[in-house]
């Protein structure tokens, strides 16, 4: 998400019980921003609930309310408190922007897209909204659609690494193999550490009519090297192995993606299908079943067929 900038706003009321009212409000605000910095998401929770009773008019204070709902996954109660953002100052494009991230997390996607176009009506150069409706055309496959926004995002912050790689990944989607190469390229160039970045242009070596194998480990292999524990670059440089019958090398990179126990149900699958391709049927099983156990229909199927 967007880091927002929390605005502090001060209510000088008429009497002098009111203002002692207002500042305890403060108080338990000042209070859930420094346990929200601290990652005490329910502790903020608590506390700007605490402000917001005693202050229930400040748009800000359900914001930030709102984020902390959203860091524990409680999209519902973050989009409610957004809409109160919304509703108390309608002309500030961060509620819109926010609100838009949780439909996106909830697969409200016609909503997402209509929040970030507000958040965009509202201010024209708004690079993350622009990046961030992208990214929905893209889950919509709306390659065009997703290529213009991240494109205007990258126009207004040209070295923005997340949007080269958006945009990588939906040129990769959309089949524009060496423009996807090209994007992933100038990310490294602005971000040399990122192991997502080696990962995807290793793919996009892969799928391009480049066919560069040598390029495709190389990336696989500097993803690794700068994050050891992502199972995606040995998964993907094992299907490389593989292919090119470096069988022992390709069951060395598998055994580390059982190892790294992925949490997808369809790596899982992926890697059953692969053990059983090369025989290794109880590895096979075992992969099987951690799909199915994750909720794969087609990986019980298989279960059944296969394991018995």
């Amino acid at each position: 998400m967007k880091s927002s900038i929390l605005v502090i706003i001060f209510i000088i009321e008429g009497t002098l019980v009111n203002l002692l009212y207002s500042q305890t409000a403060s108080a338990y605000s000042t209070s859930g921003n420094y346990k929200y910095c601290d990652r005490d998401f329910n502790g903020a929770i608590s506390d700007f609930s605490k402000a917001i009773e005693l202050n229930p008019g400040i748009d800000t204070l359900y914001n930030r309310r709102g984020a902390a709902y959203s860091e524990i996954r409680d999209y519902n109660r973050a989009i409610d408190d957004f809409t109160k953002a919304i509703e108390l100052n309608p002309k500030q494009g961060d509620f819109f922007y926010n609100r838009g991230l949780m439909y996106t997390n909830i697969g409200s996607y016609k909503k997402a897209i209509a929040d970030f176009s507000e958040a965009i009506d509202l201010n024209s150069r708004d690079a993350s909204s622009y990046n961030e409706r992208g990214c929905v055309y893209d889950d919509l496959k709306k390659y065009k659609k997703a290529i213009a926004d991240i494109s205007m995002a990258i126009e207004f912050e040209p070295k923005n690494c997340d949007y080269l790689y958006n945009r990588g990944l939906v040129y990769n989607h959309y089949k524009r193999h060496k423009m996807a190469i090209a994007d992933f390229s100038h990310a490294i160039e602005l971000d040399p550490k990122n192991a997502d970045y080696y990962n995807d242009r290793g793919i996009a070596y892969n799928l391009s009519t480049l066919g560069d194998t040598i390029k495709v480990i190389s990336d696989f292999s500097t993803a690794i090297k700068l994050n050891p524990n992502d199972y995606k670059a040995y998964f993907n440089r094992g299907l490389i192995y593989e292919s090119q019958k470096k069988q022992e090398k390709a069951m060395q990179d598998y055994s580390k993606v059982v190892e790294l126990e992925p949490i997808e149900a369809e790596v899982n699958q992926t890697l059953g299908d692969v053990y059983y391709r090369l025989k290794e049927y109880e590895k096979a099983c075992n992969s099987y079943n951690r799909a199915s156990n994750l909720g794969s229909k087609n990986a019980r199927k298989k279960v059944t067929k296969h394991c018995r």
